[in-house]
């Protein structure tokens, strides 16, 4: 087998990776463009909800007894999943193109301008996901302050987190890419000739079973 095969042997899969990781991202894309307007798809009030203001101002209930009752009807403390949607759509859709700018770092050269980018999508990252915590988290009767530096907190560390995680994955890929650089390139010439085709055909078989 000569070099030109093998070349173009190495080439099918991460062309296919590629693509898989392109599909991947224009669906998150997708999402994240109609994350900000899913609360269209709800309707601005909750039924039950209005049963129970409609037995409040007939004496029915108590107040008291509205506020008990009307937790079993809320989405995350939300009256409506439009309220809900509404909250946490625009935050998604900031998080999505924030993380995708944030992997686009790892492929930046000049360390500058990396290093600038990395700190601003590390602060706009902290923000989304603030809002994200703050959308799910239905406050209750915890203490206001411990609150807010509580979901402060959180979204500081989810953003640190996506930061190591991007940082791991482009540090990991780029050990394969020298590893495999070195058997691809180097390792055939400490193989015999007529043990090449065999060799050739062994670590393009490893190759695959390692990138499924």
């Amino acid at each position: 087998m000569t070099s030109q095969n093998r070349t173009s042997g190495t080439k099918t899969t991460p062309m296919f990776q590629v693509k898989l990781s392109l599909i991947i991202i224009v669906l998150g894309a997708v999402f994240a463009c109609t994350a900000p307007f899913l609360h269209m798809l709800y309707p601005k009030t909750n039924p039950d909800i209005e049963q129970l203001k409609i037995k409040v101002r007939s004496q029915e209930i108590s107040e008291a007894e509205y506020y008990i009752q009307r937790e079993s009807f809320t989405f995350f403390g939300y009256s409506t999943k439009r309220k809900f949607w509404y909250a946490i759509g625009k935050p998604i859709s900031t998080l999505y193109f924030l993380l995708i700018l944030f992997y686009a770092t790892t492929y930046i050269g000049f360390k500058e301008l990396k290093a600038a980018l990395r700190v601003i999508t590390f602060m706009g990252t902290s923000i989304s996901f603030y809002f994200i915590v703050w959308a799910f988290w239905h406050r209750g009767d915890f203490p206001l302050k411990a609150y807010y530096i509580s979901i402060g907190v959180i979204s500081v560390l989810s953003a640190y987190a996506s930061y190591l995680l991007i940082v791991f994955r482009d540090s990991l890929l780029n050990r394969i890419k020298i590893l495999t650089s070195f058997i691809v390139n180097k390792g055939s010439t400490y193989v015999p000739k007529e043990d090449e085709k065999a060799y050739v055909h062994d670590y393009l078989k490893t190759f695959k079973k390692v990138i499924k």
